[in-house]
């Protein structure tokens, strides 16, 4: 079907839940994801790792926390991550940005 050759999908300001993006690891095309100003937590993220694919991950105004950030940082396949406006702070944004960036990851917090 069409939808499996879904590459962008912009779920920004969906109601979209940490269960409901369980059904997106089934878009194989898929690389590019905006979760901006949602309810995604950390068992979100865990399940958009399973999502080798993505380069592209805004994450941004969403409901993580410092408890994703051995996961985030086990992303190695992303181009563009955005972490801003979460309750991760500076230090923990920069852990982050220190794991990705040499892999070429423009890490935005």
């Amino acid at each position: 079907s069409k939808i499996q050759s879904l590459e962008n999908v912009n779920l920004w300001l969906s109601k979209i839940s940490d269960d409901g993006l369980k059904h997106l690891r089934t878009l194989p095309q898929l690389t590019s994801l905006n979760l901006d100003n949602t309810a995604i937590t950390d068992d979100g993220v865990e399940t958009i790792a399973q999502m080798k694919q993505l380069t592209w991950l805004h994450l941004g105004k969403t409901k993580i926390t410092a408890a994703c950030v051995p996961t985030l940082k086990s992303m190695t396949n992303l181009t563009f991550l955005d972490i801003t406006n979460t309750a991760l702070s500076p230090t923990t944004s920069q852990e982050i940005a220190d794991a990705l960036e040499p892999g070429g990851c423009h890490v935005k917090r």
